[in-house]
């Protein structure tokens, strides 16, 4: 159902102006919300967030479902009217805060629209929670490189990182002109389930320095690239840094080639040696 008369409606009544440094482009098709929320499955157990929550149709069809809806708005002026049409709804709990500073916030499901531009540091943000799936529209790149596999031109740091807490999947693609104002690029609905892989980091803020610096060169083949992460970051001699090399798998694949999980492999196995050295010294 179309409901870009009821955006625009509201939108003029409120006098209001749609901000782009806010990343704010109204969905206006209730029929793409509502498969949302059959996507993630709403049903009366559940809490769910909303991020963004703009003019409250999302939040409204949510609360239909969800024992309870935590909507999140940074926008003084869109928060008015959040709580002009939705706050009697006693399920409801509006929030008006930039959700990059919010801490503490307790939901199981995220069903939500959020601003393209925050897509990287949110999606991180919210996979260091724990949830039971997240339904979420994101810039169709940014969808096609989460789901990336190794070997393709879209696969990358996103791709690798984003495996370690999650399985994502794309449901659908979705037309620029279901969004008021209409932007420019085409977007994608995503699922996430929290499914990792059963090999983890042994050192996470390793790993992550890892996946980085590798991606800076992801063309190249990987011994050139690692050799010199390698000397970079531990204390290894030429004679040690020529045996470890030895040891190391994957070295013939380029950055781009290499998979998540041996991601993983090869940054435990650097992790070990770089332990090992901190204990002789110590020693």
């Amino acid at each position: 159902m179309d409901i870009s008369d009821d955006v625009s409606r509201i939108i003029s009544r409120y006098g209001i102006k749609p901000q782009k440094i806010f990343g704010q482009n109204f969905v206006t098709d209730s029929a793409l919300l509502k498969r949302m929320i059959d996507y993630a499955r709403v049903c009366s157990d559940d809490v769910v967030l909303e991020i963004g929550a703009g003019l409250g149709f999302l939040t409204e069809l949510l609360s239909e479902k969800a024992g309870k809806v935590i909507a999140v708005e940074k926008d003084s002026n869109l928060m008015r009217i959040l709580k002009d049409r939705l706050g009697n709804k006693e399920n409801i709990v509006l929030i008006e805060k930039d959700i990059m500073k919010t801490r503490d916030l307790i939901f199981d499901k995220v069903v939500s629209n959020p601003p393209y531009q925050l897509s990287s540091p949110l999606l991180f943000k919210l996979l260091e929670h724990g949830f039971k799936v997240m339904v979420l529209t994101f810039q169709r790149e940014f969808a096609r490189r989460l789901i990336a596999k190794e070997g393709t031109k879209e696969y990358g740091r996103l791709s690798v990182m984003a495996h370690l807490k999650s399985r994502s999947e794309i449901l659908e693609y979705v037309n620029h002109a279901v969004f008021s104002p209409s932007p420019r690029v085409e977007s994608a609905v995503v699922r996430l389930n929290p499914e990792g892989p059963s090999l983890q980091p042994l050192d996470v803020s390793l790993f992550s320095l890892f996946v980085r610096e590798l991606f800076t060169q992801r063309n190249k083949t990987s011994k050139k690239v690692i050799k010199e992460f390698i000397k970079k970051n531990l204390m290894l001699d030429e004679s040690g840094l020529n045996t470890l090399i030895e040891k190391l798998p994957y070295l013939g694949k380029r950055v781009y080639q290499i998979s998540p999980s041996e991601f993983i492999e090869l940054s435990n196995m650097i992790y070990v040696v770089k332990r090992n050295l901190a204990e002789d010294l110590v020693q």
